[in-house]
């Protein structure tokens, strides 16, 4: 029976999956990268139109609620994983 036949896996499926991981990872990355600009354009156009240098000197004195000079990776994560959860929830209710 065809059934009972152990599939063969071959080197060349493992490469297709390591290159399909690879854009899926470039994808997320992107997301994430046009997550960041949006948080850092949309909150301080201002600043990024009149002076851009100096505000990137002043962010390691910057600091909000007290998070530092990462806060706008952990606020741009934050919204990454909301996005994430919603994306997931969207696919769930697909299927």
């Amino acid at each position: 029976f065809h059934a009972y036949k152990k599939e063969k896996k071959y080197f060349f499926d493992m490469i297709t999956t390591f290159d399909t991981r690879k854009l899926i990872m470039k994808k997320e990355l992107m997301i994430f990268a046009g997550i960041f600009l949006f948080l850092a354009i949309g909150m301080h156009f201002k600043e990024w139109t009149s002076h851009p240098i100096e505000h990137l000197k002043a962010l390691p004195e910057a600091g909000a609620y007290g998070i530092g000079p990462l806060h706008p990776l952990v606020f741009a994560f934050a919204l990454y994983v909301v996005f994430v959860i919603f994306r997931g929830i969207v696919r769930l209710f697909r299927k």
